[in-house]
């Protein structure tokens, strides 16, 4: 049986007509978790995983893998992403491949990472009702690589709770607004993305590949003195947030490769998959404290400790 043009169209939209639903009611001091993995052949089924873990208790790390074949067809494919949510810090990478000698592989990764936390703002010098000014802020740092004749990418996050705005890979973004001492508010952020090798759906020969990684880090800064914030998850959003001991981002940790791959990077080396030198997340690189902060957590420390 030859497949239309017009069947191939039809079975790549109907892939993807759940792949952009979103959930937006959050749950208090809670992280959310949401991914689907398409490497899948035509006819078969098998290679289309999704996992949603809902808004539960934090931090939360999960992995969708995927893989499925079609021999008739020479369809071959395979897509894994892990996941963390936690409060402050979102974070994921894909990987993935496909090839066909015929026609009818798709290959496709997206996902929604989340956070809701309750924060209080208080004082102990100053009046219920006070004014108070707050700095929210956020850095996006990752990578993207699709091998595809029409690759098609989108990740971003969010910012708020003074306006909602998203923030595109590679980005950084704060805004400043007001509160008072007293208040008790949600505080919620996401992560979302979408990568899709379309080509590969096309007739072949044609192989396809998908490679990412995004992290994102939320900061609160309190701008009125003798104020703090005071969260359900115990979060300190006011202090420097770390990125995952995890360096190379194999799933691996802790490991001596970890270390290798650290100081390979401060030196100037390359490694694709791994994270950014600003360990600490504090916008100064390279300096020795981002080495400081790698071996303090490295030994089960606190960042910034």
């Amino acid at each position: 049986m030859q497949l239309s043009k017009q069947m191939i169209v039809a079975g790549f939209l109907g892939l993807f007509a759940v792949a952009g639903s979103s959930s937006t009611s959050f749950a208090q001091c809670s992280v959310r978790n949401s991914m689907r993995s398409v490497a899948l052949a035509w006819q078969s089924g098998f290679g289309d995983v999704s996992l949603d873990t809902g808004w539960i208790p934090g931090p939360v790390t999960r992995t969708a893998y995927a893989w499925d074949d079609n021999p008739s067809r020479g369809c071959i494919g395979a897509m894994t992403q892990n996941g963390t949510a936690d409060f402050g810090r979102l974070a994921f990478d894909a990987s993935g491949n496909a090839s066909t000698q015929s026609a009818g592989m798709f290959l496709y990764s997206s996902g929604e990472l989340g956070f809701s936390d309750t924060l209080s703002i208080q004082s102990d010098s100053l009046p219920v009702g006070t004014p108070v000014t707050l700095r929210y802020s956020v850095m996006l740092t990752g990578s993207v690589g699709i091998q595809d004749a029409n690759p098609q990418s989108n990740i971003y996050t969010t910012l708020g709770p003074c306006a909602t705005q998203n923030v595109s890979l590679p980005g950084s973004a704060s805004q400043t607004c007001q509160n008072s001492v007293g208040a008790t508010f949600v505080y919620w952020q996401l992560m979302n993305w979408s990568l899709n090798a379309p080509s590969i759906s096309g007739i072949g020969p044609i192989s396809s590949s998908i490679a990412a990684n995004a992290e994102a880090i939320y900061r609160i800064e309190v701008l009125t003195p003798g104020v703090r914030i005071v969260s359900c998850s115990g979060r300190d959003y006011t202090a420097p947030v770390c990125d995952s001991i995890d360096f190379n981002r194999n799933g691996v940790f802790p490991e001596d490769q970890d270390v290798i791959d650290f100081f390979n990077v401060l030196a100037g080396g390359a490694c694709a998959q791994c994270s950014d030198i600003d360990f600490n997340n504090n916008g100064v690189f390279p300096e020795d404290q981002d080495a400081i902060d790698f071996f303090t957590v490295l030994a089960g420390g606190q960042c910034g400790a």
